[in-house]
């Protein structure tokens, strides 16, 4: 039996997995679809037959088989069908299943919290899951990654970069595809804190990763958005193209639509670079739980909307994140949705002016205000001011926030 690439591993490594299965009598029927579940997941192929083939494994009497139902919820989770895998998820493991199990369980029910833009509930479950895992470490590596992805949402960095230094991150946990997913939970945290060269270095990491198992779809992990979005920021705008690009045609080919918003997302602010653009990535991720993904997306859109001197739609728009974010818990973009709103120009038709666009690159690309001034031929106080101009415009607070945002901007 083949086995196909998938967080936490099908062997040994688990109680109640293929080889305990194997030594008590053959693996049950359900196993063989759960597998190919995985293996189109993986390719990123034939997602209403994911759907399908992952019910039939849930609703057959081999469900109780913590491998086969690991991998069909996973299949769900993938394919977007959130609801219809928690409903599964929650009621597929009964009483009595082999020692696991119930870790893997939870260890689901976390992600689909996440998913489903709760994570605080997430980071909630998946903590009680590492705690509880001394004995399994392979599906504590899987885990881990989740809870440092939810702790991040909620808007604690500084627990999140705690569990990584307690884990001792290495990114070689023994099993690739959980390495990847730790390497992009370690990027989604560096991505937060702004440090954009080292983010876009560990998602390219991952994406190295998950390509050498074959894993091709950006619903497991969508590596090639965020790298793209990384490069975007420090400057490496070809690499940013490319990923984009590269990455929409996978994500249509999928068409989950979690899947294609995010997609989207990154190829709006990076090649299309348009209001229009990003507000139609806004417009797919917005009727779908993904609340963190739509957060980002309408953040990006409140500031195209006020690079084009839009401010007042700029404001509602942030007004929009401060809320949402608010609701559901994501801390951090609450406070960037709020610190942007109140920076940000009051005066209808302020944008950028062609001096302050030119200005605004330069110290993009890395360089000091007295180098700006020497290379322009201005006074240093000149180029202060309009950098203080380029902020109060585009509410933002310095330097830092002026290389996370999209590069079309300027």
């Amino acid at each position: 039996m083949a086995v196909e690439p998938v967080p936490g591993g099908l062997d040994e490594r688990f109680p109640g997995s293929v080889a305990v299965a194997e030594a008590a009598g053959p693996p049950p029927p359900e196993r063989r679809y759960a597998l190919h579940v995985m293996r189109m997941v993986n390719q990123g192929v034939a997602r209403a037959r994911v759907v399908g083939d992952a019910v039939r494994v849930l609703s057959s009497p081999g469900r109780r088989d913590p491998v086969s139902c690991w991998c069909a919820v996973l299949g769900l989770m993938y394919a977007g069908e959130t609801e219809l895998a928690e409903g599964y998820c929650a009621r597929s493991w009964t009483p009595g299943v082999p020692e696991g199990g119930e870790a893997l369980r939870a260890t689901l029910l976390g992600r689909l919290a996440w998913q489903r833009g709760d994570p605080a509930k997430a980071a909630d479950l998946l903590r009680g899951v590492v705690r509880s895992l001394g004995r399994h470490p392979r599906l504590r590596e899987v885990a881990m990654a989740w809870l440092i992805t939810a702790t991040v949402d909620t808007g604690d960095l500084d627990a999140a970069y705690g569990l990584v230094l307690d884990h001792a991150f290495g990114g070689d946990s023994g099993n690739p595809v959980d390495d990847a997913e730790l390497l992009a939970a370690k990027g989604e945290l560096d991505l937060a804190a702004g440090r954009h060269d080292i983010a876009r270095a560990g998602f390219l990491a991952c994406g190295r990763k998950l390509t050498a198992l074959g894993v091709r779809n950006p619903a497991v992990v969508p590596w090639q958005s965020r790298a793209a979005l990384c490069a975007e920021a420090s400057g490496r705008r070809g690499l940013a193209v490319v990923l984009a690009n590269r990455e929409l045609i996978r994500a249509r080919r999928w068409a989950d639509p979690r899947t294609l918003g995010v997609a989207k997302h990154a190829h709006a602010v990076i090649v299309d670079r348009t209001c229009d653009a990003v507000r139609e990535a806004v417009s797919t991720l917005a009727e779908l739980p993904a609340v963190g993904e739509t957060l980002r997306a309408r953040y990006d859109l409140a500031h195209f909307l006020a690079a084009e001197g839009r401010h007042g739609e700029a404001r509602a728009c942030l007004r929009e994140v401060a809320d949402i974010a608010g609701k559901h818990g994501y801390r951090r973009w609450r406070a960037q949705a709020e610190t942007a709103s109140g920076r940000m120009s009051r005066r209808t038709g302020d944008r950028l002016t062609r001096q302050e666009r030119k200005i605004a690159r330069l110290a993009r690309s890395g360089l000091g205000n007295r180098r700006i001034a020497e290379r322009e031929y201005l006074t240093l106080r000149t180029v202060e001011f309009h950098l203080s101009s380029v902020y109060r415009k585009l509410g933002i607070s310095g330097r830092r926030e002026l290389v996370a945002l999209p590069g079309q901007l300027f």
